[in-house]
């Protein structure tokens, strides 16, 4: 197996857990007498012009079909269609609709599921089941994947190209997803800003397209260990995930490594070059934080996932995540709706780092950091 499948595996469901998101404690269908919508999606949303859909999914309707496209095979898989006893069965088309507009609004699942025209119950399967058809579905077209060696340098150039470093691979950050408090050990979920959140780790490339994601960690740990304890650090490590002699880039709450470089920690008496490479790093860094605001201002499910368990947490992010990366595949980064300052503003607000206290002196990372502040100088004085 890969290193993408068993990255994006490690966070998928089992088949055997179906049962915990069909049955939810906090919106039982008893209790939902709401009037439904059974015009919604097939009437009302093919009504939308373009500017409309877009406005209301967050995704360019040429992505919608782009999307539909590539499930609809899968979807004819008999263990991956919806069917509820004694009710329609869910085409691909409202599928789809019921999770891009879950995930691109802030609506509970009993009010999607009214507008939807469907029950709770069916609304919690057909989130599962489509969001475990787009994990399939990255897998299959590497939607989410890590740079294959021969393409190591292509993704150098992008970020030398944008950002004037060279040798980055990519940029690495953890982001806190708010979450209602678990049902079991919820005080390690409690982050350094007092809420419960999981933790989300991403890489990301010079155009925003995360190549690495892991979730799913509880909100207390921090960045530096969740990266120790990651799949991409394993991998990394054995080979699995080739770097050679390229890097990543990371803020201060990392440790220095070869393969992950960070700022010159600031005490006041730092030389001309350092300012500089601590300048030009976070320049460099700065597009995992605008991917991120781009994630969380596309898929605003992300600022507050409102169930309580966990597994469900996991998809729901992983599945945002892939939309992220098919949206900016397809050229729809949709910054004329989002404010990137405001977001990022509030990314910063939820991310307060805390600084890494480097245990262990890595001589073959600081001397790495020296030689690449050493030819930004040059350039500098150039």
């Amino acid at each position: 197996m890969d290193n993408n499948k068993k990255i994006l595996l490690s966070v998928v469901l089992h088949e055997g857990a179906n049962l915990l998101f069909f049955d939810s404690d906090s919106d039982d269908d008893d209790h939902n007498n709401e009037p439904k919508i059974y015009s919604f999606a097939e009437v009302i949303v093919p009504s939308m012009n373009s500017r409309q859909f877009q406005r209301h999914f967050r995704m360019d309707v040429n992505v919608f079909e782009v999307l539909l496209q590539k499930l609809h095979g899968m979807f004819m898989n008999d263990q991956q269609r919806v069917v509820c006893p004694g009710r329609p069965e869910i085409s691909i088309e409202k599928g789809c609709m019921v999770v891009v507009w879950y995930l691109a609004n802030m609506e509970s699942i009993r009010s999607v599921a009214n507008r939807f025209g469907i029950s709770n119950s069916t609304c919690w399967m057909v989130l599962y089941k489509i969001c475990n058809m787009l994990v399939q579905l990255s897998l299959q077209h590497r939607l989410i994947a890590w740079p294959s060696p021969n393409s190591l340098q292509v993704t150098c150039n992008s970020f030398q190209q944008h950002f004037g470093m060279r040798g980055v691979i990519g940029a690495i950050d953890g982001s806190h997803i708010r979450i209602n408090a678990p049902k079991d050990h919820h005080t390690s979920y409690i982050n350094r800003k007092g809420y419960h959140s999981v933790l989300l780790q991403a890489v990301c490339n010079a155009d925003m397209l995360f190549t690495d994601v892991y979730t799913g960690y509880p909100g207390s740990v921090h960045d530096a260990a969740l990266f120790k304890r990651s799949d991409l650090c394993n991998n990394i490590s054995t080979g699995a995930a080739y770097v050679g002699e390229f890097y990543l880039l990371g803020d201060k709450a990392y440790p220095l490594q070869t393969v992950l470089m960070v700022p010159f920690k600031d005490t006041g008496r730092l030389s001309r070059q350092q300012k500089h490479f601590n300048v030009v790093l976070s320049k460099s860094r700065v597009v995992i934080e605008n991917a991120f605001a781009l994630l969380k201002g596309r898929f605003r499910r992300l600022k507050y996932i409102e169930t309580v368990k966990l597994e469900y947490i996991v998809l729901l992010i992983m599945a945002a995540t892939i939309l992220h990366n098919l949206c900016i595949l397809c050229k729809d980064e949709f910054r004329q709706l989002i404010d990137i300052t405001v977001e990022i503003a509030e990314e910063r607000e939820m991310n307060d780092v805390e600084i890494h206290n480097i245990a262990f002196r890595n001589n073959l990372a600081i001397a790495k950091r020296q030689e690449i502040m050493n030819s930004l100088a040059m350039i500098l004085n150039n």
